[in-house]
């Protein structure tokens, strides 16, 4: 049988997945977003033999949709970004945070004509403002985007925000929730129907684990 692929983030996102499935009975035993082998290979209960690849995060998406891994753990915030054409069956619990609109404290993005926003969520931060009336001049940025507002490129941001101190300690503020994040078990179309045992037990496993049997 054709060993069954999954497709995990690396960083903090793993540790949490790693943890949960040590919870639902099926241990990652050798399996390490370290290692210098990229796929890895290990045995788990009820499911057999599986291949694991540790990935960036912004890549998890990808190699599910077009079959490369049968299924993935990806944060929501990169499944509402990149929008991949797969199924996302279970909300797994962790990696909670929210994704906010944030600025100065006096300044409402959302009254302004076209504000300008920056963010690393070009798709998200565009429908946030069209869904409300308001198109926005989205500034795309992949670096820290909390100084944008402080030095005048934008009016605002839309991005993670965790505990909020780094908001803090720039001097924004938090003035709407866009959405909650989570991680999310993400599955390939076809392996559905193709592995459909297998991803049905791995997904079963891993809601009673999380008390979503």
């Amino acid at each position: 049988m054709t060993p069954l692929r999954i497709g995990l983030p690396k960083g903090r996102l793993f540790d949490h997945a790693a943890a949960l499935f040590e919870r639902a009975g099926i241990p990652l035993e050798g399996v390490s977003p370290k290692a210098r082998k990229l796929v890895q290979t290990t045995t788990l209960e009820g499911i057999g033999d599986v291949e694991v690849l540790t990935l960036r995060a912004s890549d998890v998406g990808a190699y599910v949709e077009h079959g490369v891994c049968a299924v993935g753990v990806l944060g929501s915030d990169v499944l509402k970004e990149q929008r991949p054409n797969v199924l996302a069956p279970l909300d797994l619990g962790f990696g909670r945070c929210r994704m906010c609109l944030a600025a100065e404290p006096g300044v409402d993005a959302l009254a302004l004509e076209t504000p300008r926003v920056a963010t690393k969520y070009p798709r998200i931060a565009a429908d946030f403002f069209l869904q409300r009336g308001s198109p926005a001049e989205i500034i795309p940025l992949s670096g820290a985007i909390e100084v944008a507002p402080l030095v005048g490129l934008a009016d605002a941001i839309v991005d993670i925000v965790e505990t909020g101190e780094t908001l803090r300690q720039n001097g924004l503020v938090v003035h709407a929730e866009v959405f909650e994040i989570s991680a999310r078990l993400i599955v390939n179309r076809a392996a559905m129907h193709l592995s459909m045992q297998r991803v049905r037990t791995l997904q079963s496993k891993l809601g009673a684990a999380i008390g979503r049997a």
